[in-house]
């Protein structure tokens, strides 16, 4: 987390080509680009532009004012709401919902099986000389792959695990 604090009396902040510009006394006392920041807290009296406050907001960057005197809270800018919590509700149920679990477990197996037969594909290339047990490797999960593609269309009911033994 990046936190920027400024405690720089009668300071003015404003930004120019996605960069924080704090002058002081008029002149660019320095330029800090907005990217890697998360929050800036300014203690004391600033002068903030609006320019600066839009785009704050528009790069979710939080900015904490505090009071000159006893350092409290003032006032706070948050940055662009995310869609965070309803996303984790999305999650949360599919996470519940049966049939949206098996069809992820189906896909994750899938994807699983289509990368070991591109690895089988490769190994043959390099190794010619090991061609028997490679396609033999070959055809095991060109057969893995069809009944995982048969199952995503049939009906959902219990079924024993199916180990494999070389």
């Amino acid at each position: 987390m990046s936190t920027l604090y400024l405690d720089r009396k009668d300071a003015a902040l404003d930004v120019e080509n996605g960069s924080l510009v704090v002058r002081l006394a008029g002149a660019v006392a320095t330029r800090i680009p907005l990217a890697p920041l998360e929050r800036i807290v300014v203690h004391g009296d600033a002068v903030l532009s609006s320019r600066l406050l839009a785009a704050l907001w528009q790069h979710d960057v939080g900015l904490l004012l505090l009071s000159s005197r006893h350092s409290e809270p003032m006032a706070r800018l948050v940055g662009c709401p995310h869609d965070d919590a309803m996303l984790r509700l999305q999650q949360y149920r599919r996470a519940i919902d049966a049939d949206a679990c098996r069809l992820a477990g189906r896909r994750i197996v899938a994807g699983k099986l289509a990368g070991a037969a591109r690895l089988l594909d490769r190994a043959l290339a390099i190794r010619p000389d090991r061609r028997k047990p490679l396609r033999d490797a070959a055809a095991t999960l060109a057969a893995l792959r069809h009944r995982v593609a048969e199952t995503e269309t049939a009906p959902d009911r219990p079924r024993e695990c199916v180990h494999y033994q070389p």
